[in-house]
């Protein structure tokens, strides 16, 4: 690139970094997590930050997105956004990741698909997504999302749910599309369709909603232990929305606990600590105030997931009904009922 091409990269770079100074009551690290930590060969997960998951039972092993490459702002809008082999092979070292069966991609933003083709040929994955998802898919084996038909392997389902991105307020939308702009990005403007997946197995059912919006159309086949609740933006919604999200994703779903995801600054490391999304870019302050009100409500924990560790994805209290789906016969009833009225 020319000096004349860089500058007005460089003078981005300068506003974004100012922009993320002028914060005002910054959100300190997030302590995790009341978690407890898990024996590899049971049904665990293990958080990479953003909406990477790792999901195993110590035979099967499925992760979401592979996002690794967190580069910082002024890093990224000065050199282009690019996926970095040497950030995802520290992350699946840190994470003891050797091999993957399967890797979900949620949608078609770099911060969920940049990285899926170098981490699936690192680890002899099969990356599953969209259409518009897989075009940024080159070296590694590929099928196409089928929504109406899981996936069986092994004791697991996979399930997939066309769930929809969250509504941006026209500030947020401005700032992410000058950023992916003058990244050079713009391959990943399109999210193309947004997944939401949920995963059975045996020991139990996880839903995980990688953007913060589900739609009550959408029909679980078996009640949700957890819920993997994607949170990014979330503070810049009304009230009365963050509600409908909580309602939709998490009771109507009869979950037991919510581990909230995408909550985290992808463009700073996970070391020691998992750093949240600052002002002005989120209001995360607001959003944990909202669903702590939600969750005391509810009786439904929230538990932050720590970085890397494996931890228990089921919480050791006993399901509303182990094996009718009781909670979720009432769940439609009431919406049949408040329909008819």
């Amino acid at each position: 690139m020319s000096a004349l091409q860089a500058l007005p990269s460089f003078v981005l770079a300068l506003f974004f970094v100012a922009l993320a100074a002028c914060s005002t009551k910054p959100l300190e690290h997030i302590t995790q997590s009341n978690l407890a930590p898990s024996p590899t060969s049971a049904l665990h997960g293990r958080f990479f930050g953003t909406t990477t998951l790792l999901i195993s039972d110590g035979e099967t092993h499925i992760m979401v997105d592979g996002f690794f490459t967190r580069h910082s702002k002024w890093h990224t809008v000065i050199n282009g956004i690019q996926s970095d082999r040497w950030h995802i092979a520290q992350g699946l070292l840190k994470g003891k990741v050797t091999t993957l069966d399967w890797l979900l991609i949620s949608h078609a933003h770099f911060d969920h698909a940049l990285d899926a083709d170098n981490t699936a040929t690192m680890t002899n994955a099969t990356v599953i997504g969209s259409q518009q998802s897989l075009q940024h898919i080159t070296r590694a084996p590929t099928r196409q999302m089928q929504p109406h038909f899981p996936l069986h392997d092994s004791k697991f389902d996979i399930y997939s749910f066309d769930s929809g991105h969250i509504q941006k307020k026209p500030f947020s939308q401005w700032i992410e599309n000058t950023y992916v702009w003058a990244a050079r990005g713009s391959a990943f403007a399109d999210p193309g369709t947004v997944y939401s997946f949920l995963l059975t197995h045996p020991q139990g059912n996880l839903l995980i909603v990688p953007s913060a919006r589900f739609p009550d159309t959408i029909k679980l086949p078996v009640a949700a232990d957890t819920v993997f609740l994607g949170i990014g933006l979330v503070g810049k919604l009304e009230d009365s929305d963050i509600e409908e999200l909580w309602q939709h994703a998490v009771v109507n779903t009869c979950a037991r606990q919510v581990i909230p995801i995408h909550w985290d600054d992808f463009t700073h490391p996970i070391a020691p600590n998992i750093p949240p999304t600052q002002p002005p870019f989120d209001d995360l302050a607001h959003t944990f105030k909202i669903l702590q009100q939600l969750s005391e409500r509810d009786g439904i924990p929230i538990i932050f997931p720590p970085a890397y560790r494996p931890f228990a994805v089921i919480p050791e209290t006993k399901p509303f009904s182990s094996s009718d789906n009781v909670c979720l016969q009432v769940q439609r009833q009431d919406k049949m009922t408040n329909a008819e009225t």
